[in-house]
C-alpha cells in the first residue's frame, strides 16, 4: 500500500552470503504473501526474538530486526528498498558500531542482513534493521526495477505488550459484542447520518455518570484497516493500564523519558470502557495526541463503524477526581484536524463529512470535561471513510450530499 520513501537501498557488501533459512520460534508468526512475480516473508522481530537471535537486546538501542525473506521469480534484477520500510533504517555498520563498536566484515549484523539487489530467480533472506516498534509493527517491504515497482505490506502483533488492541486486533469482534438483536446494518447515508447525530454528546468519565470528552469523530473501516492506517501514519498503540505500566508512566511522566506507549485512562460509551487507543507522544508522556475508539452496533455498507474521542494533552495538573491528570488543549478541534491530516497522509482517506456532535462552545464560554478541563469546539464530528486502496487527495469523496461541509475555519 505504502509508496517508497526515499530512493536509497540498503548498503551491503556483495561478498555476505545469503542467509540461511529461518528456524527460530518467531517463524510461526511469519506472513507470507506472493504475486506473480514474488514470494515474500516477513516478521518483526520483538525483543525476546532478538535476545535469541542476536545475544543482544538491540531494543536498548533503539533498533528492531525484521526478517525477510524474498523470492525473484521474474528474468529481471530487483533491488529492496528498505527506505519503504523506515526512512531511518540502519545500516548494519551502523547497528554493529552501536552495539558492539566493532566494524570487521564478518560481524553478525552484517553477515544476517538482506542483500538489497535480487537477482532473477534467486530466493535470498536475512534481516533489515529498523526503529523499534513494540506491540504493533506495519511492514512495507518495496521492490523496485527499471519501469516497475511492487510493494507488499501487513500491520503484524510484535508480543510483549498487553495492548489494548489486543481484543480486536484478531479480526471482527462485532458477534462478540452485540447480540443479533443489537445490531443493526445501514445503507443509506441520511439514515448513518441521523445515528451518528443521536450518539450522546460524549464518552463517560470514570464515575460513568459525567459526560467527559466529546465523541468528535467517527472512523467507518474495518478493524486492521483502522489500526493499520494508524499505525502508518505514526500512532502507537497503548498498554493496558497495570501497576508496571503506571510506574513506567510516572517515570516518564517525572524524568522526561520517553513513553510512547503509555496507557489511556478509561472513558465509557455503550456501557463499556474504550475497545481501542491509541497515542502520538512526544518527549514524554505529559505531551501527546491520543485517541479513544469504541464499536458501534452499526455497519454501514457493511463495513464496522467506530465512535472515536481525540484530544490532545499539553501538561499535567492535580485534578479532585483522579489526584493527577493530563491538562488538554482547550481547542480540541486542533487535535482533530491533526488526524484528519494524518489520514490525508497516510492516503487512506477514501470519504470525509461533517455531522452535529457535542454543540458549539466558544472560549468565551467553554464547557468542562470529567476533570474540569475547559474546552472549546465546532460541535461537530468528522466522520472518516477509510479505503485499503491508495488515496490521493483530489480523489477524497467529500460527501457534501448528506454530511455538512467542512468547517470554515
Amino acid at each position: 500500500m505504502a509508496a517508497v520513501l526515499l530512493l536509497i537501498a540498503l548498503g551491503a557488501c556483495s561478498t555476505i552470503t545469503e542467509s540461511s533459512k529461518v528456524t527460530v520460534p518467531y517463524q510461526d508468526r511469519i506472513d507470507r504473501q506472493s504475486s506473480d512475480n514474488f514470494d515474500v516473508s516477513m516478521v518483526a522481530l520483538s525483543r525476546a526474538d532478538g535476545l535469541e537471535e542476536f545475544g543482544v537486546d538491540m531494543t536498548r538501542w533503539g533498533v528492531q530486526a525484521v526478517w525477510l525473506e524474498i523470492t525473484n521469480k521474474t528474468d529481471r534484477l530487483y533491488v529492496l528498498f528498505p527506505a519503504g520500510m523506515d526512512p531511518d533504517y540502519f545500516a548494519p555498520n551502523e547497528v554493529a558500531n552501536m552495539i558492539d563498536g566493532r566494524l570487521n566484515r564478518n560481524h553478525q549484523f552484517g553477515a544476517k542482513a538482506m542483500l538489497r539487489e535480487l537477482p532473477a530467480g534467486t530466493t535470498r533472506s536475512g534481516f533489515v534493521y529498523v526503529n523499534r516498534d513494540s506491540g504493533a509493527k506495519f511492514l512495507n517491504v518495496d521492490l523496485v526495477t527499471e519501469g516497475h515497482a511492487e510493494s507488499f505490506s501487513v500491520l503484524q502483533r510484535v508480543p510483549g505488550l498487553r495492548i489494548d488492541f489486543e481484543q480486536v486486533e484478531a479480526g471482527p469482534r462485532f458477534t462478540d459484542i452485540y447480540a443479533p438483536d443489537e445490531r443493526r446494518l445501514v445503507d443509506d447515508a441520511t439514515e448513518l447520518r441521523d445515528i451518528l447525530e443521536a450518539l450522546p454528546c460524549c464518552a463517560l468519565g470514570g464515575d460513568r455518570e459525567t459526560p467527559g470528552d466529546p465523541l468528535n469523530f467517527v472512523v467507518i473501516s474495518d478493524d486492521k484497516r483502522m489500526a493499520k492506517t494508524l499505525i502508518l501514519a505514526g500512532w502507537h498503540v497503548t498498554e493496558t493500564a497495570t501497576a508496571s505500566t503506571g510506574l513506567a508512566t510516572a517515570w516518564s511522566s517525572l524524568f522526561g523519558m520517553r513513553y510512547p506507549y503509555s496507557p489511556v485512562s478509561p472513558l465509557y460509551l455503550f456501557d463499556r470502557q474504550q475497545d481501542a487507543a491509541f497515542q502520538k507522544s512526544r518527549g514524554t508522556v505529559n505531551v501527546r495526541n491520543h485517541l479513544r475508539l469504541w464499536k458501534s452496533p452499526y455497519r454501514f455498507e457493511g463495513t464496522p463503524v467506530w465512535i472515536g474521542q481525540i484530544s490532545r494533552d499539553i501538561g499535567v495538573r492535580l485534578s479532585s477526581r483522579t489526584f493527577v491528570t493530563h491538562k488538554i488543549d482547550p481547542d480540541i478541534d486542533e487535535a482533530r484536524f491533526s488526524l484528519l491530516q494524518d489520514l490525508i497522509y497516510a492516503r487512506a482517506l477514501a470519504g470525509l463529512g461533517w455531522v452535529d456532535g457535542v454543540g458549539a462552545a466558544t472560549p468565551e464560554a467553554p464547557r468542562r470535561n470529567y476533570t474540569h478541563d475547559k474546552y472549546y469546539t465546532d460541535g461537530q464530528r468528522a466522520v472518516f471513510v477509510l479505503s485499503d486502496e491508495t488515496v490521493e487527495f483530489e480523489e477524497i469523496d467529500f460527501l457534501y450530499d448528506v454530511m455538512r461541509a467542512p468547517l470554515q475555519r
